[in-house]
């Protein structure tokens, strides 16, 4: 070991210790190797320029051919979107369980804030909330949001066994079979509650005088 190097196996390896310092050929101010960047080619493995000069020709660099560059990144993302996208699914594949840590990670710190923020974009944006309704029946029940809107309009935008609108002013539940999935109407909050304790429990039933209901139960076969 000689000269701040390291030879063995053919391969020249440069230390960087606290102590050793370059000149860079740009601000010509002697810095500390820390202030360089790894270049493999160069004969002292480091940048010509320190980090500082690169980073700012890089920015200046960038709000000169600011749109010049996102065309090209653009451009290439069309071109290349089935090689990208095998690419992302390799290396998924390949630190799959690292990703994942990483992201329990992020949202066990970062729950209230997403909470927050989810909530308000949410409340804020009706196109937010109607997405999020539709996935949510799809996810479900199995229905479309045009289904869904298609049977509220059957029903005259009310409920299937009371025929008022919901008292609550939410939307309608869309009541269905819990062995079969089927979806059988749609009732409102108070309605719904009742069929499900019904189905739980065919006791509940006896003491109703609703007819309604009756005729809900025996048109579904509950």
């Amino acid at each position: 070991m000689s000269g701040g190097t390291v030879v063995g196996l053919g391969i020249l390896t440069h230390m960087k210790t606290p102590s050793q310092s370059k000149s860079c050929t740009k601000c010509k101010v002697t810095k500390l190797v820390e202030c360089f960047s790894t270049h493999k080619q160069m004969s002292d493995g480091l940048q010509l320029w320190c980090k500082d000069c690169t980073n700012h020709h890089h920015a200046e660099y960038y709000a000169a051919n600011h749109e010049q560059i996102l065309k090209k990144q653009r451009e290439y993302r069309v071109a290349s979107q089935e090689q990208i996208r095998k690419s992302k699914q390799k290396y998924y594949a390949a630190n799959q369980e690292q990703i994942r840590k990483k992201h329990r990670e992020y949202y066990a710190a970062n729950s209230e804030k997403r909470l927050s923020k989810d909530k308000q974009e949410y409340h804020a944006n009706p196109d937010v909330k109607k997405r999020i309704r539709a996935a949510n029946i799809k996810r479900k029940y199995g229905l479309s949001l045009s289904d869904y809107e298609c049977l509220a309009t059957k029903q005259g935008g009310t409920c299937a066994i009371c025929k008022l609108l919901n008292s609550s002013q939410r939307t309608l539940c869309v009541d269905h079979c819990h062995a079969t999935g089927q979806s059988r109407g749609l009732l409102c909050n108070d309605c719904n509650f009742m069929i499900g304790r019904i189905e739980k429990d065919r006791r509940y039933a006896y003491g109703l005088q609703s007819q309604p209901v009756w005729d809900y139960m025996y048109t579904w076969a509950i």
